[in-house]
Formats: C-alpha cells, structure tokens, sequence
C-alpha cells in the first residue's frame, strides 16, 4: 500500500484537531465547488477603519496595465476592424478613428474575440486616458469571473496544475479581488487592481494552442474557474484578505505580523509538502537541483550602496541583523546600519531595497558575515521560500492537490479560521 493515503489520513485527522476542517461544511455552498501574487506587503498607519462596504461583485473589475502604464502611443486591434491608434495630446487622448476626449472607451463587438493590446487580448473594456504624471493609462474592465480565469492561467503552470489546485487558487483570486477593491473604494472612488505583483498577475485572457492537449488544459481552467463561481473567503462575516506566495519554505507567516495594520488573517502555519522537502535539502546539505527551495544570493558592494540609498542611512551598509522573527523562524524587522544612521524595516522594505527578486523571501537562514558584525565588502544571504510567505503556498497547494486534498481542505489549512461561503448576487 502507498505511503500517501497514511500520511494525508494523519494529516486530516491533526487539521480537524485543530479547527482547520471547518470550511468543508460551510453554509450557502453547494456541490464541488490561490511575488508572487497575492499583494506586495503594504505598510499602513493610523486607527482602525470601519468595515468598508463591499464591491458588487456584478461589477465589471477595473485592472491598471502595468506593462503600458505612461506610453505616448498605443495600438489596440479588434478582430475584423482596424487598428485604432491612440496618442496623448496634453490632456486629452485622440484615437484614429477621430476622438479626442479624456478617456475613451473601447468595447469588442464580441465577447469571445475581445481587443487585442502588446500581443494579448482583453475580455470586456479598455479605457485609455490621459495619465497625470505623463503618457497613457489602460484600465480593462472585465467580468469577475473572466478576471479570475486570466489570474489563475497567470499564477500557475497550467500544464502540471490539478483540478483543486486551480480551484483553490481560484477562490483566493476572487476573494482577494473584492477585499482590496472593497477597501480601495472605501479610500476613493475610482480604485482599481494591477495586473502585476502589486496585486495579482494577469495577462488577460488564456491563450490556449491548438494542439489536444492545449485544448484539454484551457477546458479544465474553465471547469475549474465556473466550478467556484461565487465561491470566496470569510472571516467574522467579512471578506478574507486573502493573499498568497510562490512558496513558503516549509511554514507560512501571519497577516499581521507581516501587513502593518492588516485586519484578521490568516495566522502562520506548517506546510506539510514545503516542510518536507526543507527537511530533505538540510538533510542533503545544498536545495534539491530540480526543484529548489533554498536559495542564495552575494549582495555586491554596489548592490549594499544602492540598498543604504533606497533606506536613507548613507552610502554603505555597515551591518544587518533580524529584531523580530516569528514562530516559523521568518525575519519580520531587522535593523540596518549605514555610516549616516541606522534604522528597524520591515522586510519587505528591506527586500525591496536590494532587490526582491534576487532576496527571495524573509525567510533567512543564515548570512555572511554573520548578523551583527560589519560587512566589509559584500554580503551573502541564504534562505527558503519565494514571496511574502502570507496565506496560500502555491508549490504547497499544488502538491496537496497532486495526493488528493480537496479544495475546501486545501483552503482550510492555509487561511485556518476562515469560512467558504458564496456570494449573494
């Protein structure tokens, strides 16, 4: 008999023990029916703020291109039509086809064909507007359940992702969505999503090939999608803020402890597959050469120079050493020296300082030279894990799916204490 029906039993049996199987018998919902994404840390300040009241989900959800965000020039193409060109001239945008106006609106003629922008294509509107600080602004304005579907196909490898994968990560893109619309609009009227690594990744809509198997990963998306439709996260009868990583290292970290004046979220806890292969890597003595969690990376001088600038302490860091670490061993402050003055970040202001995408995670193993002691010259920085490490764990989720977790479990051990409940629309 195979090992895995064992360990998933046991893991079962200590998720109900502690509470965490409560979603898979949630009021309201029916039959079968998630940076990387997720939101970048945001730090915020002042009194607690009164619940902000929801974003309809029957409204269409805004989403800022980032990739085209201050062009001078645009060309979008629609099936069958010409392509419209469109330019700013001071404060008004003028298309070929002779508007010139604000804001322009453009909507397909059909909802399968979309409008077609830098090699993608866009279900529902794109509005072009002049953009304050210089150049053109495009908002897509898509249906909630179009946006979810781009996410997903976005966030994961569509090819290897199983069926509750996709749902998971289809409950946590809805529910992220309406949270921070939600409390955007509570801050001004016209707020909106990226379709980057602030938010969420989006690309539009899946571009399927036309082979089988292309055809068989785009049917399963949308199985996958319309099988959670409606379905999202709450707690104490508001919407999780329900954010998510690429992969924990072994233990996720809680909301607040990461998102200064976060509300209720998902609290730390042990990610059975993550924890897992970290134990295997230290076991091995190096991060498994096909599918890594560790990592390392050499801070160069120049790099620790441009670092001081980004935090205001001068022209060098003299020294690095964690002040706050969480339960799961995760960096949450550390205090950093410069020859002009020191200071306690978050960690995600440190990461961003020297570069998140080479700074992989606060989850930091060790560093040379050691925590505390000046840096001469370089420094070196090992760790587990890739992203903010709140919520769901992808590389955790997609490996649950893969020994038969379903959704509801899946969800319930990373945002433990939340319910599964569908929209009323």
């Amino acid at each position: 008999m195979s090992e895995r029906p064992t360990r998933r039993d046991a893991l079962t049996r200590a998720l109900a023990g502690m509470g965490l199987l409560g979603l898979a018998a949630c009021s309201g919902v029916r039959g079968m029916g998630i940076e990387t994404g997720g939101g970048r840390s945001r730090r915020t300040s002042g009194p607690p703020q009164p619940p902000p009241e929801p974003f309809d989900p029957r409204e269409e959800i805004p989403v800022r291109l980032a990739a085209v965000e201050g062009r001078e020039e645009l060309v979008v193409l629609e099936a069958g039509e010409r392509p419209r060109t469109f330019l700013r001239a001071g404060d008004l945008v003028v298309c070929s086809d002779g508007r010139a106006e604000r804001e322009i609106s453009l909507a397909p003629r059909s909802a399968v064909a979309g409008l077609h922008l830098e090699g993608r294509i866009y279900p529902g509107r794109l509005v072009v507007s002049a953009r304050p600080a210089g150049g053109l602004r495009v908002v897509n304005f898509a249906d909630l359940e179009h946006y979810v579907e781009g996410v997903v196909a976005a966030e994961l490898v569509l090819w290897s992702a199983h069926f509750c994968e996709l749902q998971a990560q289809a409950v946590a893109v809805r529910t992220y969505a309406l949270a921070t619309l939600s409390a955007r609009r509570a801050e001004r009227a016209r707020a909106s999503l990226w379709d980057s690594v602030e938010d969420q990744a989006y690309r539009g809509r899946f571009q399927p090939g036309t082979s089988a198997t292309s055809k068989t990963v785009a049917r399963r998306l949308r199985d996958a999608v319309e099988s959670t439709r409606a379905l999202v996260l709450t707690r104490g009868g508001r919407l999780e803020d329900a954010r998510f990583h690429a992969a924990c290292g072994g233990h996720t970290a809680a909301l607040i402890e990461v998102f200064e004046g976060a509300r209720a979220g998902p609290p730390g806890t042990v990610c059975p597959p993550c924890d897992e292969r970290a134990q295997r890597e230290r076991a091995a003595g190096s991060p498994d050469p096909t599918r890594p969690l560790g990592w390392k990376h050499t801070f160069a001088a120049t790099d620790l120079a441009a670092g001081a600038h980004a935090l205001a302490i001068g022209t060098r860091i003299l020294s690095l050493e964690p002040r706050r670490v969480d339960g799961g061993g995760r960096w949450l402050t550390a205090r950093v020296v410069g020859e002009q003055g020191e200071r306690e970040v978050f960690l995600d202001e440190l990461r961003a300082a020297l570069d998140p995408s080479t700074f992989k995670s606060s989850r930091v193993l060790s560093t040379w030279p050691r925590p505390g002691l000046p840096i001469s010259s370089g420094l070196e920085v090992r760790g587990l894990g890739r992203g903010h490490g709140v919520g769901l764990c992808q590389e955790g989720c997609h490996d649950l799916a893969r020994e038969g977790w379903p959704m509801r479990e899946i969800l319930g051990l990373y945002y433990r204490g939340a319910r599964v409940e569908r929209l009323v629309v």
